[in-house]
């Protein structure tokens, strides 16, 4: 196997007293698309922070392509769950704040983010603003200002949360479309186990903390795939089922806490 792009290794970290990572391990190659599911409060949002540079660890490495990811840094894009677009500024100018984030001229800026619009199904929206977009609009928004960082990495948590399941499974369709055009890493946090089966190469399972080991199911079902797939294929329902008896046990574990 090629040298990992991302590399966690022996990761600790804390929040006050409590332990949530505890000499934590794991690697990711270029242009895998990696969901990761578990239960509230096991961590997942928590290592989103850890990979954005927003925390640093209490021991352990981070690492992109062999360097270490120091804080706040900007090498690794984030779509967050909520769109958190400027309602004041067009829609091109939310896509390009990032670029001016970096010092890039506006007129510069927007050449770079022009050609972008038709490949993300959102010509004609540049000089709107925000609130004349439906939700799944307003998301392919902000995955085109996470791409235009550069970043080779892109962080999605629950980006579909608050859609429809119509709207859900058309962006579902559309995210695994712009990956394999545009090449990136995805990792992308979310709840829903069929999404987590449609997308992924693999899926990480956290646990309750302190975290020691992600549980990894493999998905081997060759690619394109569809929700027909996900509901009928034998490979994928036995995925399915291990995710859910591993759910199972960390509910076990989470009521033998609380009693």
């Amino acid at each position: 196997m090629s040298k990992a792009l991302l590399e966690v290794n022996n990761l600790n970290f804390h929040y006050g007293k409590e332990e949530i990572f505890k000499d934590l391990s794991f690697s990711i190659q270029n242009q895998e698309f990696i969901s990761v599911v578990g239960p509230s409060g096991s961590g997942k949002t928590t290592l989103f922070r850890l990979l954005l540079g927003l925390e640093e660890p209490t021991k352990g490495d981070l690492l992109l392509r062999g360097q270490v990811i120091k804080l706040r840094d900007g090498n690794i894009g984030y779509v967050p769950q909520k769109d958190l677009l400027i309602p004041w500024r067009t829609i091109i100018d939310n896509v390009i704040l990032p670029l001016e984030l970096k010092g890039i001229h506006k007129k510069e800026a927007y050449e770079k983010a022009a050609p972008l619009f038709v490949s993300f199904g959102l010509d004609g929206t540049e000089t709107l603003f925000p609130s004349m977009l439906s939700g799944g609009m307003k998301q392919r928004v902000s995955f085109m200002r996470a791409y235009l960082t550069g970043a080779d990495i892109l962080l999605l948590d629950e980006p579909f949360s608050a859609l429809d399941a119509i709207s859900r499974l058309a962006m579902q369709e559309w995210l695994l479309e712009q990956w394999k055009l545009l090449k990136k890493t995805i990792i992308l946090i979310t709840h829903d186990l069929d999404e987590a089966l449609l997308m992924s190469d693999r899926i990480f399972v956290t646990t309750l903390p302190p975290m020691t080991k992600l549980k990894e199911v493999q998905i081997s079902l060759s690619r394109p795939r569809t929700m027909e797939d996900v509901m009928n294929d034998s490979s994928l329902l036995s995925a399915k089922r291990e995710l859910i008896q591993q759910f199972r046990k960390e509910g076990e574990i989470f009521d033998k806490r609380i009693k």
